[in-house]
């Protein structure tokens, strides 16, 4: 086992890979691919990309919240990132009278910049190998629970002492290569993060659920934010003594756009993908956990869309939260759709013989733990995630003093209706206790004795009556905690957590054991196989650098997209009144008048988005989208529909991601949010 490691370890320094386009590249061993990418059309060296101890462009990329990207585009710290990335924030300082999620919000001065508790970013210092340290005492005698403790052991000693050398950073071990190899990061935080500037939604969040994933696209999907230190300089929790953070090295803005075969990058975060796992897994994801959690999050979207389209307060509580579930909703149904267009079962069936993974063991397991793993995405969907008054239960047990339950029940009430809970409920019990067990008859579900399905029961109680909840939770919180416990819907969720924890998760957590030693075994096939050169550890969230090229997208036979959208397309939608499709005045205003400044194309248009053939991931979002030379020209904020199946398959021939356009940005704050002294801080940059 130990001549595994050290030969996976080897191939990562030492491999060139053979041409620049697909991957998720860590980017301290960017060196080893040097000539491919300068061949692609890079004109910077891998040590501008990235350097511990110097300058490079690394420096300009945060990680945004440990969820999304963004980039550094001023010494006073001014950050730029996904307008859904910033979206919580927005929301949180939007009310009925300062409608910023419809109308946008734009800082005249540093004093009207808005603090969000909780929110904060991520600096990068390096990155390394360190698989060394925590594989020193492995070996492949030992048991999965015996190597686990030693991996924990070995992590937990060296994280030790790194903070007791500094503790001023923050220090991870991550795995990659499920289990193969470890990587630690060391970054340094910023806690104080202001809300600067969102243009309106109609912009930020236009074409909303229709468009979303999909090309041609038309949304300005950004928002402005900076960061804060203390007067030293030194990461600080929010004060208002403190000062703009000085960041030496933000990224340069180009105004010069793209063409069509222009070589691009994108800088960031990608949360997770899973290129190595045996075919048979990814199709039973497609075929058996897709459609549940389809149907399922069908019938809550559908309910939540119909109050939010006729009551603005239920528009604006659940903004948020229908923004998030309706993106992997639509996502799954993309996923589905790509694999079947470009027969990507197959060609991950023929990829894995080509490089000698042996997963006849996965396979039977899998075989065997199918029906139970279904089952317990359907418990997630519906009683787990769908279920808000079931989440204020697992809220309300999670806490440890009366003052956090207190407070999480405030932040909970704050964005929700009982009602609407309650027909969304009774939608997704519904397909959980009938349809898909008709579909599937070999589902585990919750006994009668746990739960029988009936929902109007569970909204008799304190819990679904808002406004006296929240009155006895602030005169007496031991009166309201004991008739919290005795509601109906908190011993239906406490008594489903409990179902599921005995009788779901212990095969779960077994199965992940079981195979986990194989899983790596078949992993290892790939990285000792003829087409080792292609490979590179599956996202994780830590910073990664994609490579790709702007090009149009055929999606499927006489379908022929370009790369570029322009305001008019924007225009050409407009849909007066309409929740996905409406227009602000102002943009309607510009457009009227042609006046798009330094920022329209030569033919006279704006351009407002690109795609490219960057491999990217959840946790992109926001992620710098760079030239050539490194400069700013797009914040990635999407992926086209077909190709978000990329977290199992990249395929160059319909994977793209989709990009708003810096001029976009810099028109919309200058223009429509009359800002200007915003980009004023930047560095703009002509010329290729």
């Amino acid at each position: 086992m130990k001549k595994l490691f050290l030969g996976a370890l080897a191939l990562m320094g030492s491999v060139v890979p053979t041409w620049a386009g697909e991957g998720m590249w860590l980017p301290f061993l960017l060196q080893a691919r040097e000539s491919e990418l300068k061949k692609s059309g890079l004109r910077l060296t891998a040590r501008d990309l990235y350097d511990a101890n110097q300058a490079s462009l690394k420096d300009g990329v945060v990680h945004f919240g440990g969820f999304c990207t963004g980039e550094v585009v001023s010494h006073q710290g001014l950050i730029l990132t996904n307008h859904h990335c910033g979206y919580d924030a927005i929301q949180t300082h939007s009310s009925l009278e300062n409608d910023y999620l419809t109308h946008g919000f734009w800082a005249k001065n540093q004093k009207e910049e808005k603090p969000n508790p909780g929110l904060f970013v991520d600096f990068i210092k390096r990155m390394e190998d360190v698989t060394s340290v925590v594989l020193k005492n492995v070996t492949f005698q030992m048991s999965e629970a015996d190597r686990e403790a030693e991996v924990a052991k070995s992590v937990t000693n060296h994280l030790a002492e790194l903070k007791k050398a500094n503790p001023n950073y923050l220090y991870s071990i991550k795995p990659i290569y499920y289990g193969l190899q470890y990587i630690l990061i060391v970054s340094q935080r910023y806690s104080d993060v202001r809300l600067v500037g969102a243009p309106p939604s109609s912009i930020g969040k236009f074409g909303s659920d229709t468009d979303n994933w999909m090309w041609p696209r038309h949304t300005g999907d950004f928002s402005v934010f900076r960061v804060y230190a203390s007067p030293s300089g030194s990461p600080a929790d929010y004060d208002a003594k403190n000062i703009p953070l000085y960041v030496q090295n933000p990224l340069k803005v180009s105004l010069n756009g793209v063409k069509e075969g222009d070589f691009t990058m994108v800088y960031g975060f990608p949360g997770r993908t899973e290129e190595y796992l045996p075919a048979s897994w990814v199709q039973h994801a497609v075929e058996e956990l897709n459609p549940v959690r389809i149907e399922v999050r069908k019938r809550l979207l559908g309910t939540w869309d119909s109050a939010m389209r006729v009551d603005p307060a239920i528009k604006i509580a659940y903004a948020s939260k229908y923004a998030s579930s309706a993106n992997a909703y639509k996502k799954w149904i993309g996923v589905n759709l790509g694999m079947e267009r470009t027969d990507g079962l197959q060609k991950l069936e023929e990829r894995q013989k080509a490089n000698g993974a042996a997963p006849d063991e996965l396979n039977a397991a899998l075989k065997n733990a199918a029906p139970l793993l279904t089952s317990r995405e359907l418990w997630v969907e519906v009683a787990g995630r769908g279920w808000e008054l079931g989440q204020l239960v697992t809220l309300v047990n999670s806490k440890d003093s009366p003052e956090q339950i207190k407070q999480a029940v405030r932040d909970f009430y704050k964005d929700y209706s009982p009602e609407l809970d309650r027909r969304a409920l009774k939608k997704t019990a519904q397909y959980w206790f009938n349809e898909a067990y008709r579909v599937n008859t070999a589902l585990i579900l919750p006994p009668n004795n746990v739960w029988d399905g009936s929902v109007d029961p569970l909204y008799t109680g304190i819990l679904a009556q808002t406004e006296k909840s929240l009155a006895l939770l602030e005169s007496n919180f031991d009166k309201w905690l004991a008739e919290a416990k005795q509601d109906p819907a908190f011993l239906v969720c406490t008594r489903l957590s409990e179902w599921q924890s005995s009788a779901l998760l212990p095969g779960v957590r077994s199965f992940s054991k079981s195979t986990a030693t194989a899983l790596r075994l078949h992993t290892n096939g790939f990285l000792q196989g003829s087409n080792a050169a292609r490979m590179y550890p599956d996202a994780n969230s830590t910073l990664r650098l994609a490579s790709g090229k702007v090009l149009p997208y055929s999606p499927s036979d006489g379908m022929e997209y370009g790369y570029q959208t322009t305001l008019d397309g924007y225009m050409a939608k407009y849909i007066p009144g309409d929740y996905e499709f409406d227009v602000d005045p102002r943009v309607r205003a510009l457009h009227a008048d042609r006046n798009y400044g330094a920022y329209a194309l030569p033919n006279g248009q704006l351009p407002v988005c690109f795609i490219a053939s960057n491999h990217t991931s959840g946790g992109n979002s926001g992620s710098p989208a760079l030239d050539a030379k490194g400069r700013l020209i797009g914040i990635n904020f999407d992926r086209v529909w077909e190709g978000t199946m990329s977290d199992y398959r990249f395929d160059e021939s319909i994977c793209r991601n989709v990009m708003v356009d810096i001029r976009f940005v810099l028109w919309t704050i200058e223009k429509v949010g009359e800002a200007p002294h915003l980009v004023a801080e930047m560095t703009l940059v002509k010329g290729r």
